[in-house]
């Protein structure tokens, strides 16, 4: 199944609903194009670049490239001048569908080239970060005692980071914690509420960086050896993780503002009657809480 859940699709509808952003500068494109160009990658520019565009005509609906009648013709130059001119929202959506192609997915482990492209970001001021990716291998033995072996992958995303100095002391050190494999789910449920941020899906931004600040306490739980019968919701969860850790009960209130926000505000649980909007100012804050509440139930103690 092809994956159209890329940012120019789900932005139309609420294209005029955000303040407006910084641009991509032509300086950050020529910048990643010579990156691309330069960086040994195990493979090459041509396999990359041919798959990407692809992949990008299929998002579109277009051709890209002038018509040719060659057998094998090298379309590397026409895909660098699309992404050099090409909308930002479509640039962004090749940037990350350049991990899903098959000689891409290699770069999920290429923690430095993802560093340079965020340096790029840094470099002109640009409100935006891309994430790390990771590859998970998973073992089992079928009925017959074979061993199976499959893997769950986390793709790079874009990600907005309007608040700088939240990112750099929250943001920033939990997509780092979540990598780890045991919260995987919650990794999961926080890098799908950044992306949901991104595209401006505020109400599902907030349900899902509530899921996975749920998901981080359970398995706090799990590795402090704390009794659950199985059904908790968050505040029981907080509750025996207050007591475990001896922290003071004030602490309970601004955790449990985090869950609050998502059944007043959220879809977790159904809308009823009542048209809900939530601003981007209320999912920022909900991001942001989450991070440094995921911080804290984490931390040493």
């Amino acid at each position: 199944m092809f994956n159209f859940n890329v940012f120019s699709r789900r932005n139309k509808k609420n294209m005029n609903a955000s303040r407006e952003v910084k641009p991509l500068t032509p300086e950050f494109r020529n910048r990643f194009l010579l990156l691309m160009n330069q960086t040994p990658l195990g493979f090459s520019i041509q396999d990359l670049m041919e798959e990407l565009r692809l992949k990008m005509m299929m998002n579109l609906g277009r051709a890209i490239g002038k018509p040719t009648r060659e057998l094998f013709h090298d379309y590397t130059s026409d895909m660098f001048e699309y992404l050099f001119s090409c909308p930002d929202e479509h640039f962004f959506d090749a940037l990350e569908y350049m991990f899903e192609t098959r000689v891409g997915v290699n770069l999920i482990h290429n923690e430095k080239l993802i560093e340079q492209i965020n340096q790029f970001f840094d470099l002109d001021d640009l409100p935006y970060k891309l994430t790390q990716g990771k590859v998970d291998y998973n073992e089992s033995t079928d009925e017959d005692g074979f061993v199976c072996t499959s893997h769950d992958i986390t793709y790079p995303k874009v990600v907005r980071k309007d608040s700088s100095i939240l990112n750099d002391f929250a943001i920033e050190p939990v997509l780092t914690l979540l990598r780890k494999p045991e919260y995987k789910n919650a990794n999961a449920e926080f890098l799908l509420a950044l992306e949901d941020y991104r595209h401006r899906k505020y109400r599902d931004a907030v349900t899902k960086s509530c899921s996975s600040f749920e998901s981080v306490m359970k398995v706090v739980c799990k590795q402090r050896r704390i009794k659950l019968k199985g059904h908790e919701t968050a505040s029981p969860l907080i509750d025996k993780i207050l007591e475990d850790a001896q922290l003071p009960s004030f602490f309970k209130q601004p955790l449990l503002s985090i869950a609050t926000i998502r059944n007043k505000l959220g879809i977790a649980h159904g809308s009823g009657s009542e048209e809900k909007v939530v601003s981007e100012s209320i999912a920022l804050y909900s991001i942001n809480a989450t991070a440094s509440a995921i911080l804290l139930v984490t931390g040493d103690w």
